[in-house]
């Protein structure tokens, strides 16, 4: 659970950084090779934890300690999260 918890996090604070950062040139080092995706990668760990309904999170956002705090997912599981909206997890 404490791997979910900190994807979200950093989901979280790449949405703020992502709304921050329209040049993303800026930084890069030459020899970075930059690629879309069009979709993301399935888990490398057979044994990860799926968030269920009206479980309990407690979460951090590093940088934003207002963004934190105790979160409880819906009947569906879902996490409404500051500024990112509904999360399915």
């Amino acid at each position: 659970m404490v791997c979910n918890l900190r994807h979200i996090a950093i989901l979280a604070v790449a949405g703020l950084a992502s709304s921050c950062a329209m040049d993303r040139s800026v930084g890069l080092d030459p020899g970075i090779e930059v690629s879309a995706l069009e979709e993301l990668p399935a888990p490398r760990d057979a044994n990860f934890y799926r968030i269920g309904p009206q479980e309990t999170l407690q979460i951090e956002v590093v940088g934003a300690p207002t963004l934190g705090g105790t979160f409880i997912t819906d009947i569906d599981g879902r996490l409404a999260f500051p500024l990112i909206g509904t999360v399915d997890t």
